[in-house]
């Protein structure tokens, strides 16, 4: 994959970003790893449960008024990414 900036193109290699294998294996037997450090920690507990809903984030950004803060760029980018690039 990769993302189309004009003069710039991003490849993104999503199964070494993600760490999982590049085949044909189902993700949710993989054995989660509970390895999220600094924002990315604060960010995840910021959540409840297993599993980071849309829903939840889009609440979360409702609801939340700190529009250019690094917990609001986490929330975006994620929710950017499960609904746009995933469809």
């Amino acid at each position: 994959m990769a993302i189309n900036l004009g003069s710039n193109i991003i490849k993104v290699d999503i199964h070494q970003l993600l760490g999982v294998p590049n085949s044909g294996i189902i993700l949710e037997t993989l054995e989660y790893k509970k390895n999220f450090i600094g924002n990315a920690k604060s960010w995840k507990d910021m959540y409840e449960g297993f599993y980071i809903t849309t829903s939840l984030i889009v609440f979360r950004i409702r609801d939340n008024g700190d529009n250019d803060g690094i917990m609001f760029k986490l929330d975006f980018m994620t929710l950017f990414i499960t609904t746009i690039v995933e469809a």
